[in-house]
């Protein structure tokens, strides 16, 4: 689709099992942040989650739902990722209720003006192309006194100097790419969508300590999309380059190193956007 960033086309649209395994999951404090920003209503919600990627938060929210949610619609460009996703739903998670999985972006949502009561974009709005076009399309969608939820999950470098070292290490691949850590899609809050359709934003974070095995961690970045379209040659000695440093600075918290065996500490962000 043409709203969608080429590095996101080319490194998202590779093994998408291999995405849905390794990633992080959210903090269950955010997921909890962003059900009980459901309306209270007479009549359960309408959910738009737009970047659903391949279901990770999309099955959070279903786990943490029962009846406060009657129709839930994941909308992503990538069709390998939908694919994971509709796999990923099972009949015992969705329990009965309208859950979807269709193509879609950002910038172009297809569905009737006041059509939810929640958007939530989670891991992915840094991707967006065009601030205005999404806002006013997600403003325009949104039920009266709507919300906006926008999470990410990071590894947290201020906890931990071998985070950073090994953040170092493999960041420098990610230029010319909109990461949340660059900070320009807060360049949502200068448009004049946001000014005239929003009215203000929460903002909290959540930090936590995972448990990964250094595979599991080489893992985990070989899923990032600018690692993803690199050479295979070039791909596999940066993944090692990463897991050696790590071996070798003081202040891993390991859980038995013999193993490869230690506790990543992450950051959760959340905001929550509010509709005039």
């Amino acid at each position: 689709m043409s709203h969608v960033h080429n590095t996101a086309k080319k490194g998202f649209g590779l093994n998408s099992n291999d995405y849905d395994t390794h990633r992080p999951r959210y903090a269950e404090e955010a997921v909890k942040e962003i059900v009980d920003n459901i309306p209270k209503q007479s009549q359960p919600s309408t959910i738009l989650e737009i970047g659903s990627g391949t279901g990770i938060f999309t099955r959070a929210l279903l786990g943490s739902t029962t009846n406060e949610i009657k129709k839930l619609i994941a909308a992503e460009p990538s069709q390998g990722m939908r694919e994971t996703c509709r796999g990923s739903l099972t009949e015992d998670l969705v329990q009965g209720r309208d859950v979807a999985v269709v193509e879609g972006t950002f910038e172009s949502i297809d569905a009737e003006d006041n059509s939810y009561d929640l958007v939530i974009i989670a891991q992915a709005y840094h991707w967006c192309t065009d601030y205005q076009k999404s806002l006013s399309e997600i403003a325009r969608v949104l039920k009266p006194q709507g919300k906006l939820a926008l999470t990410w999950n990071m590894e947290d470098r201020d906890c931990k100097n071998w985070v950073g070292i090994a953040r170092d290490i493999y960041e420098r691949y990610d230029e010319g790419t909109p990461q949340y850590r660059l900070g320009k899609w807060k360049a949502m809050f200068d448009t004049d969508a946001y000014k005239s359709f929003f009215r203000g934003t929460d903002y909290n974070k959540y930090t936590r300590h995972v448990p990964i095995t250094l595979q599991g961690y080489r893992d985990r970045q070989a899923t990032k999309s600018f690692i993803n379209v690199l050479p295979a040659d070039e791909k596999e000695a940066l993944l090692k380059d990463i897991v050696d440093s790590i071996s070798k600075q003081p202040d891993v918290d390991w859980i038995n190193q013999d193993d490869g065996s230690l506790y990543i500490p992450y950051l959760t962000d959340l905001y929550i956007v509010h509709l005039k």
